[in-house]
């Protein structure tokens, strides 16, 4: 896919995952901190809370976007690199239910931390 628009939830990692780039917005409390940290990081282009955008607001992020390819590509290489390829199902498990990504910041955790 060139760009997806998607909430900040559990389908972060899978676009991550699949080196998607992303615009993302909030939908529920629980997504706010990594869809923040994920943008931070360079891996999604956050909106803000979906409930403060309108169509036109969504519109011009995606013909930004459209029309910027080199800024894609890098956004869909950091994604990618944030779950790895071999084993990301696992990885993204295992952070989730070791550290409640939901509650802790993404950058304060490595592949490394608690990874067997």
């Amino acid at each position: 896919a060139d760009l997806a628009l998607g909430a900040g939830g559990a389908m972060t990692w899978e676009r991550c995952a699949l080196g998607v780039p992303a615009l993302t917005v909030v939908t529920a409390p629980n997504q706010r901190q990594t869809t923040v940290d994920t943008a931070a990081l360079g891996a999604a282009i956050f909106l803000g809370e979906a409930q403060a955008l309108d169509s036109d607001a969504i519109g011009a992020a995606v013909a930004s976007c459209m029309a910027d390819p080199a800024r894609n590509r890098a956004i869909s290489e950091r994604a990618f690199e944030l779950v790895p390829a071999a084993d990301g199902a696992a990885y993204m498990a295992h952070q989730m239910t070791s550290f409640g990504l939901a509650k802790t910041p993404l950058h304060n955790q490595s592949h490394s931390a608690g990874h067997a």
